[in-house]
């Protein structure tokens, strides 16, 4: 009886000890990242270092063609950008390409989609001068330079496939990866290994001052470089058991003469307890590797693919370290191939992306919305749920939000949870009034100043109001607009008008000197917008018109009128398209004194046969009854860069000709090109216009105009676009128009 007691305790207690370890195994499997369930782990730590990250992409290439493998990747900042894209599934020369073909100046843009603004916000957007938002009358300053929206859509295009695929868990990555941000908050480090790939890359390289902070509802993220620019002890609390790290930060200055500003200064000062932690951080890595950099500008980022060599040969070196190292820890080489690339032969950032087709939303939500909650709405986002979403479909609905100007930034996560879907809009709002400032020259009014205050949400936007003017040697411009939203894109206007401006009076081909034209002009009108392509506008205005010159009164005259304007606008950039639709007429019939009706239009078609090239054609006519008052007629001749100016005649002077009726039509070719790497987005030209007008008040058969030219437009950071134009006529006098800065 006692044997038998005795074996069943014996019994008893193996069968507990087999249940507690099995318990314990599993809890402990599930709880273990998913990259260490096997043999000892290598894991590879990448710095930041701005544009000198692109060695990363050079030590990947070595270490995946070498055998070594690679179970975690750490990246922060550049290194982040890198690792992260790596651990999505590209191959290294994925990666390459990928740095080579990307526009990273573009990716600075502030400027939304100009095709998802509404045709009432495109001329707003068009002017991006210096720009301070109001809040009360208060100053307030955005987060950071840039908004990141461009750099966030190209990351979401290149991760929203594998944080799909992955579930938002960083583990089931093709390569497991950890991104490190800084919560400004909370003044701490913060791990990611969870959510959208995109944005936690995003959140890393987000430079403070620099780039707008990534908002969630408790945290604003910026650059992990600030807490841990080599984040060894990440990778090794992740259960990495050995690591190498790569470090390609530009260190500290040593030399008096290498502080050239208080820029310098202030980012020496920063720099020393970054550096002293990182100096920490490299005696607990494995095997580090210091790529010599020296002399390469961390901010020269289109040139960031010129070190991947260097990182190369740098790796080359620590290889047989890195062998050595990896027996004693019995860690085999790897034997499988290098994985195939993701991308497409003829691979297009414009027209590719990872997009998964079957991506179903449960629930919608917007995270920072506040002030704002009467213009946006959660029914307008719920078209989301119970359907497939598309890649573009999101960022367009992203775009669109962000193209109101009511927001900093608009992000986006689809976040995958046990039993839903969920799709969070982020937002971090603006305040509700913007002042733009801005200097302009040309050679038709010499040097203005001009300045717009905008405030869009006198009451949950149902009620926008701008005021602009335009002050000048030779021109005065100034417009105030109340704008009533109501449904479905009606609205109800209000506008004053008044400019001053001197016009060179020709006679023969001859200027016989200039005059005055002042113009005020009061109009009520209904607004209707479709969508974020066209509209129209109608109403009833009451214009005054005075005309003297050096010595007399030459015209007063009233001129009340009916009114309307209708346009579409689908160009994907007002200065030099690469395609789109351009099409605008305005009419007006005013009674009483003259009786008179008056009506212009323009069409105009772009399209993009290559990427480099654009091809514009485009046409331009008029006509005034003969009623009119020689005022009234079209002034023609000169740049046409300004709404009040003569109409634009290739090769003509200012004001040069006077006709009641006229077409024209011409065509443009642009190559899109960079002149240099500091200065993009720049592009030459050929065009040519030739058209029939009818000069007033004369029974003369219409005469023929054309004129041709040779041009080049560089749209720079700090004075706004810079166009230059040789141009001549069949008389061929040539002449050289030259404009700098943002026009009214």
């Amino acid at each position: 009886m006692t044997g038998k007691k005795l074996y069943a305790t014996k019994c008893g207690t193996v069968q507990s000890l087999f249940v507690f370890v099995f318990c314990f195994g599993f809890v402990l499997s599930i709880t273990l990242p998913a990259f260490a369930k096997q043999r000892p782990q290598v894991a590879l730590v990448l710095s930041g270092g701005g544009a000198r990250g692109g060695v990363h992409i050079g030590v990947l290439r070595v270490l995946e063609r070498e055998g070594i493998p690679i179970d975690l990747i750490v990246g922060v900042s550049y290194g982040a950008l890198v690792g992260g894209l790596y651990a999505a599934g590209y191959s290294v020369d994925d990666l390459e390409r990928i740095v080579v073909e990307t526009d990273w100046w573009e990716m600075t843009r502030n400027s939304p989609d100009r095709r998802l603004l509404n045709l009432h916000r495109k001329p707003i957007v068009d002017r991006q001068m210096l720009a301070l938002r109001l809040d009360n009358l208060d100053l307030k300053l955005p987060y950071g330079i840039f908004a990141g929206k461009k750099i966030q859509h190209f990351l979401y295009q290149l991760t929203i496939g594998a944080t799909y695929r992955a579930r938002n868990d960083f583990d089931r990555l093709p390569t497991p990866f950890r991104a490190i941000a800084t919560d400004i908050v909370a003044g701490e480090q913060v791990v990611l290994k969870n959510g959208s790939l995109g944005t936690a890359i995003r959140a890393s390289i987000s430079i403070p001052g620099i780039f707008v902070p990534v908002s969630t509802e408790q945290t604003l993220l910026v650059d992990g470089g600030i807490v841990n620019n080599l984040p060894v002890d990440v990778a090794l609390d992740a259960g990495a058991d050995f690591v190498i790290a790569v470090d390609c930060a530009t260190p500290l200055r040593s030399q008096k003469h290498e502080f050239e500003d208080f820029i310098d200064v202030i980012d020496q000062a920063v720099s020393f307890r970054i550096e002293e932690k990182k100096m920490a951080h490299r005696k607990l890595a494995h095997v580090l590797i210091v790529p010599d950099l020296k002399g390469f500008d961390s901010g020269d980022f289109n040139r960031s693919h010129t070190v991947i060599p260097i990182g190369e040969e740098e790796t080359k070196k620590h290889l047989d370290a890195i062998r050595k190292a990896l027996q004693k820890f019995g860690i085999s080489k790897r034997v499988e191939n290098s994985r195939p690339s993701m991308l497409p032969d003829d691979f297009d950032f414009r027209t590719w992306a990872d997009i998964p087709s079957d991506i179903v939303i449960d629930r919608v939500r917007i995270e920072g919305l506040e002030r704002y909650t009467r213009g946006i709405s959660i029914a307008e986002l719920e078209k989301f749920i119970n359907k497939p979403t598309s890649f573009r479909e999101l960022e367009y609905e992203s775009g669109r939000l962000y193209a109101t100007g009511l927001f900093q930034t608009v992000d986006y996560q689809v976040i995958y949870h046990e039993d839903y879907t969920e799709l969070v809009f982020q937002v971090i709002e603006n305040p509700p009034s913007e002042l733009k400032m801005g200097l302009r020259y040309d050679n038709d009014f010499g040097v203005s100043a001009l300045a717009e205050l905008a405030h869009q949400n006198v009451y949950g936007r149902v009620v926008e109001f701008y005021l602009r003017g335009l002050l000048g040697t030779t021109m005065k411009f100034a417009e105030m607009n109340l704008i009533f939203r109501s449904f479905k894109g009606l609205s109800f206007l209000g506008e004053i008008q008044g400019w001053n401006q001197e016009r060179v009076a020709y006679f023969e081909e001859q200027a016989q000197g200039t005059y005055n034209e002042r113009r005020l002009r009061a109009r009520l009108g209904m607004q209707v917008l479709f969508h974020s392509w066209g509209g129209f506008n109608v109403g009833y205005q009451v214009e005054h018109m005075f005309i003297r010159d050096a010595i007399q009164v030459l015209e007063s005259e009233y001129l009340p009128a009916f009114w309307l304007s209708a346009g579409i606008d689908t160009r994907d950039d007002v200065f030099v398209p690469r395609q789109g639709v351009y099409f605008q007429t305005r009419g007006k019939w005013v009674h009483r004194a003259f009786s008179h009706k008056q009506v212009q239009t323009q069409l105009a078609y772009f399209v993009s046969p290559h990427p480099q090239l654009s091809v514009g054609l485009w046409s331009h006519g008029g006509y005034v009854t003969q009623s009119a008052p020689f005022e009234e007629n079209f002034t023609l001749g000169g740049a046409g860069h300004l709404s009040n100016a003569a109409l634009r005649v290739v090769g003509l002077r200012r004001d040069e000709l006077s006709a009641f009726r006229f077409v024209s039509a011409g065509i443009s070719i642009w190559s899109h090109l960079i002149f240099w790497e500091s200065i993009p987005r720049s592009a030459v030209g050929i065009f040519y216009q030739g058209g029939l007008y009818k000069p007033p008040n004369t029974d003369q058969p219409y005469t023929r105009i054309h004129g041709f030219g040779i041009g080049g437009h560089i749209n720079t950071k700090i004075f706004g676009p810079i166009r230059i134009d040789i141009v001549s006529t069949e008389k061929k006098d040539i002449r050289i128009y030259t404009s700098v800065g943002f026009a009214f």
